[in-house]
């Protein structure tokens, strides 16, 4: 008897090991998304390691209910999991007539919650997300919030590619940040300021339409570098209400009106030839005004 028990409980952790799921089937570091449970369970995994961290207990239950049966680790690599990937396009329009009222994501009209909201305790997402060239059709949001969008509240160090996203209806509210991808990328630390990058011009008194250029800090045998301009709620210098400016990626920037009372500020990231990349900053501009009439 005790022999025939022992057989069972090692035929059933035989089988339980045959049919867990490897969500990392390429074993790329990517969880696999391959449906609309599976990228609103991403919520819940803000760091896109695929690891439960201090998620409360209840939305972990979510979080394997969209990934049942996981393999250990989430099958991901032995250096761990950094992000997810879209394993095919995802549809929210259900029922294939232009709208989804009838769908798990139609909230009474409310429509998708981003990614990454003050209901996911304000935590930005930090992680990889590759679209692998699918599309996400027919995200609908109709909220009176902030930062709005698929991902409500984005990292500085995420990355967002290959993605389309198409017959996009979003409409948002509050202060701003509504965009269809991503409501805002915010800054959480301070780069190395002053010192390395200066302005030249146009940052003393910024004005809509006219444009503030700033030096080129790199050394000598930079390798690469990256421009980013950023747009802030206030010049103060913890950095946390920043967000970056999509489209500019040069050492000048002309303020637009969405620029009117922020301040901006420009920050550039270079490889040296040592292979070591470097993050500096300018100081803040003053405030953006209107244009002189």
């Amino acid at each position: 008897m005790l022999i025939a028990r022992a057989a069972l409980l090692s035929i059933s952790a035989s089988t339980a090991a045959q049919t867990a799921n490897d969500y990392d089937s390429d074993n790329d570091g990517y969880l696999d998304v391959a449906n609309l449970a599976q990228l609103d369970a991403i919520r819940y995994d803000m760091d896109a390691d695929g690891a439960r961290g201090a998620v409360r207990a209840s939305d972990w239950t979510n979080y394997t209910t969209a990934f049942p049966n996981a393999a250990t680790g989430m099958g991901c690599p032995f250096s761990g999991c950094v992000g997810y990937e879209l394993t095919a396009s995802l549809d929210f329009d259900s029922d294939s007539d232009a709208s989804d009222h009838s769908g798990a994501y139609w909230n009474s009209g409310a429509g998708w919650v981003p990614i990454a909201t003050s209901a996911d305790g304000a935590v930005r997402f930090s992680g990889y997300f590759k679209g692998n060239g699918h599309t996400i059709n027919n995200l609908f949001i109709n909220r009176s919030t902030n930062n709005i969008g698929l991902f409500g509240s984005i990292h500085s160090t995420a990355r967002i590619e290959t993605l389309g996203v198409t017959n996009a209806n979003v409409t948002g509210g509050g202060f701003a940040y509504t965009r269809i991808l991503g409501g805002r990328v915010k800054q959480t630390s301070a780069a190395t300021a002053g010192s390395a990058i200066t302005f030249v011009s146009g940052n003393t008194s910024p004005q809509v339409g006219t444009k503030i250029q700033a030096n080129d800090p790199r050394p000598s045998g930079a390798v690469d570098a990256r421009f980013q301009w950023q747009r802030c709620d206030n010049s103060d210098t913890t950095y946390t209400d920043c967000e970056y400016i999509p489209g500019v990626w040069w050492t000048n920037y002309t303020p637009t009106s969405d620029d009117l009372s922020h301040y901006l500020r420009m920050v550039v990231y270079y490889e040296t030839s040592a292979g070591v990349w470097t993050r500096h900053a300018t100081a803040f501009t003053g405030q953006v005004a209107a244009a002189s009439q």
